[in-house]
This record gives structure tokens, sequence and C-alpha cells, in this order.
């Protein structure tokens, strides 16, 4: 093949790829332990747990309750199977919020029999918590490690601070979840144990709850939101347990345009000269050199980008569950415009072969290459592979020795990097969206609009937040886009 300039900086297609930029160090604060509950506590839950399991007396009420929590009925050939970490979730939702059969709680019954023999200091920490111990669907604003968190009630949208040290470390701004506030000694903290789920799933969810508040309302116009949740905790705990079991599966990979993902081959064997086809290749605004191949010795390779003749339709597919479409984008260097890399060519002597990400990407590029190579091409067939499959084989290792980037190469994929945060900001704020019709900038003219653009945001605050921990970079600039939008 002849010998050519590589065209600046190519980020591949959806091959495997490892940045060469080291990651900058991530700070691990020192972890505080939560203070140990007084004695007074310990022993008034002691005493709680005493009552609800003395005896017979709420053995089939304890039966009920373990079928209605964990949805199973056990039985000698077929026992309870839970976590562990699911009991003290239980624990609280029984002893506080599950109606006996004499139509009482277990925890009104222990008010009533063993209230007046308690100490004051145990009766004020029990007033606090009939007050405070309701399962409440609570969204992080803030998180102080070492300190506690900031939270927001979902539905009455009061906000208040929860000094839990434990969920100091465990939550992210923006997660949300079922959580039981309860305050002892005028410290706020959470109890039992938290369903908790990110921004992504919590239109659904809310959706959801604010449906059965409103029936709640209709059929208790006296009540308020403490009883519906005390009533609903049920409800919503399982609600979020399914939440949590979807959020859990892995998003379905797309292609750019929402089609399925498969390794997608087409070979073709050179009639003639391939000096020819390279130069037609080079002329081409829709090939870009992008230098020798790395796994085929003797070959060149090539970006195939979506520009000029290139066209790949959009799906109208909507898979069921969470996707997550999958694009690379090729830039030129800095200062110039970047392209949506829709697969790889190898030149190799005798043969082509075109590599794509999906079947309907791989049908577009042949039928350009044909139109562009005409007769100078034989078809050899084409061959496809199982995405999942593609995902778990080894890298294969490249026929060229790793070279380690020069400082200035170094510093221009820098440059690239901060230029391509900037313009897919810039992207977001300008293409359609929010429910696909209106862009971000159209929709944050209107009160409704704009809900809707600062829940997308905390969608990418999330997002950014955890790359963070990570050492990566951001995907946006939130706070260019809140400055824009006037947010």
């Amino acid at each position: 093949m002849s010998p050519k300039t590589k065209r600046k900086i190519s980020k591949g297609t959806d091959k495997r790829y490892t940045s060469t930029r080291p990651r900058p160090p991530v700070e691990t604060l020192p972890r505080i332990r939560p203070p140990e509950p007084g004695q007074a506590e310990k022993s008034l839950r002691k005493r709680i747990q005493a009552f609800a399991y003395k005896g017979d007396r709420f053995k089939a009420d304890f039966d009920k309750a373990i079928q209605l929590y964990f949805e199973q009925k056990p039985s000698p050939t077929a026992p309870l199977n839970f976590n562990d970490a699911e009991i003290p979730g239980f624990q609280e939702w029984y002893f506080f919020d599950f109606v006996t059969r004499t139509g009482r709680r277990i925890i009104d019954l222990f008010v009533e029999e063993i209230g007046p023999g308690l100490n004051s200091a145990q009766r004020a920490m029990l007033d606090d918590w009939l007050t405070w111990n309701r399962a409440r669907l609570l969204e992080f604003q803030q998180v102080k490690p070492g300190i506690g968190v900031v939270v927001q009630d979902l539905l009455s949208e009061e906000i208040f601070e929860v000094n839990d040290i434990s969920a100091s470390y465990s939550a992210s701004r923006w997660n949300f979840g079922l959580f039981r506030p309860i305050r002892t000694a005028g410290r706020v903290s959470f109890t039992g144990s938290a369903l908790m789920l990110t921004p992504m799933e919590k239109a659904d969810v809310l959706e959801t709850a604010r449906a059965l508040w409103a029936t709640y309302q209709a059929e208790h116009p006296q009540a308020s939101l403490p009883d519906f949740y005390r009533d609903s905790s049920l409800t919503l705990h399982l609600a979020l347990k399914r939440a949590q079991e979807e959020a859990s599966k892995p998003p379905i990979p797309l292609s750019a345009e929402g089609h399925a993902l498969v390794i997608s081959k087409a070979r073709y064997n050179i009639r003639g000269d391939p000096h020819n086809v390279e130069a037609t290749l080079d002329a081409s605004e829709e090939f870009v050199y992008g230098g020798p191949s790395e796994n085929h010795p003797g070959a060149l390779h090539y970006n195939w980008l979506q520009r000029g003749r290139s066209f790949v339709p959009q799906s109208d597919y909507k898979p069921e569950g969470r996707a997550v479409l999958l694009k690379t984008e090729w830039i030129e260097g800095p200062g110039q415009p970047s392209f949506l890399n829709l697969g790889d060519l190898i030149l190799a002597a005798q043969w082509i072969e075109l590599e794509c990400s999906s079947r309907e990407r791989l049908a577009a590029g042949k039928a350009l290459l044909e139109s562009m190579l005409g007769n100078q091409i034989k078809p050899a067939g084409d061959r496809f592979e199982d995405w999942e499959r593609y995902q778990q084989k080894p890298a294969p290792r490249s026929a060229r020795p790793h070279k380690e980037p020069s400082r200035a190469q170094a510093e221009e994929v820098e440059i690239v990097e901060k230029e391509m945060l900037q313009r897919m900001t810039a992207n977001w704020l300008d293409q359609p969206s929010l429910d696909g019709k209106l862009t971000p900038r159209q929709a944050a003219q209107t009160l409704e609009g704009r809900k809707k653009v600062i829940e997308a945001l905390k969608q990418i605050e999330y997002i950014n937040d955890q790359r963070a921990r990570n050492g990566e970079r951001p995907t946006m600039n939130v706070d260019y886009i809140r400055r824009e939008l006037g947010l």
C-alpha cells in the first residue's frame, strides 16, 4: 500500500479501547463511624422486640406479615428465602406499620400496655418514633461525607437534614428511594433497611406513588401524608423492589441509530490493482485513512464516517426495558468538526473488509462501497457474530508494538477531549431530547418544561458524580447548561 500521512485523531469504532491518559488520583476521605446507640435506646428496642415476639400472641400475625413482606409462603419443603439485609426493614414495618388481627398495630399495643412503665427518657424517645417512623420517598439533595445528607420528601417537597453518617458514604446526590427517618434524642437518622434507586428510575416510581396518594386521599379525605406513608408502606416497598429489580438488569445496548448490536462483516476480493481502490477511498469524504492496520500486517485501516453519501436509517424499535445507545465520534484534531464513526474498513493487497456494529450499518456500508468501487471489487461473503459473545472474547493482540503517545500528542488529545465535552453539551441543548419533540432550550421556556429539564440535569449530574469517583471526565458541562438556560 502507498505510504501516507495518518489523519489526526481517531477513536475507532465500537471496539475495545483503553485511554492512554492516566486517570487523576481519586481522594478518599477517612471514614467516620456512626455513634453507638445509647443505653436507653438499646433497652427500648429490646423491649419492643420482646413484646412483639413473646409467646404465641402474635404468631399468626407474624406468619401473615412474613408472607406479605417477602411475598413467599414458607413450608417444610420450601423454606423462606430472603437476604439478611432485609430483616431490619421487615422488623420496622412489622412493629410500626403492620395491622394485626385485632385491628391495632404492635407499636400501639406496646404503648398502651408497656408505655406507662417506661422512664421519661424512653417515653420521650418512643413519642419521637411514633411521629417520625415512616417509610418515606426521599431524594438526596446533598451528601456531606462523615456528617449526613440533605433530603427532600418527593410527595410533600419538605427538605430536611438527616445526620446519618452511613448514608453519607453509601448515597450519591440525586439518589432516591424508600427510607425510614427517625428522630432519637434530637438526632435524625435512618432505621431499618432502605431501597435506593438512581434518578433514571425516578419518573416511573414517582408517577406510581402520586397515583397511590391520590387514591388514598379520595378514600380517606381526613388523612394526612404520614397516614398514607404508614398505611401504604408495604405497597411502596414492593413497588420500589420491582423497580430495583428492573434497574439491576443491564441496559440493552443499541447502535446510535437504535438498531440491535451485531458484529457484522462484509469481505470483497479486489479485482485488478489495489492502488486504484486505495485512490478511490482516499478521494472520498466518507472513508478517512486512520493508519496501518493494528491486526493485519501490511494492510491499511480506514474509518467510515457519517458524512457525504453515508446514511443509516433510524430504527423505530422500542426495546422492553432500559436501553443505551453506543456511539463513537471521530475528529481530525483540535478545532475540527467531529463525525459519527459508522465502521472500520481494512484494505489489504487482495481484499477489503468492512466491519460494523449492526446489520443495518453493514447494509448501508456495502451499498456505498459497491456504488463507489463498482467492478473493482467482488463480494466474498458476509459474517455475523453475536455482540455479547464478541464482548466476552479477549481483545486481539496488536501486530505492532505499543507506542506511548508523545507529550505533544497527549496535549492534543487533552484539547480535543475538552472540545468534545463542550460540543456534546451544546448539541444536547439544541437537539430534541425531551419527549422526542422539544429541545432542552425550547422546553426551558415553560414552567412544566423547566421541571423536565431539571430532572434531566439531575441524571447527568448523577452520572458525572459517578465518573468523578472513578477519576473519569464528565459527560457534559452541567454548569454551562444551567447558565445557558437561566436555571
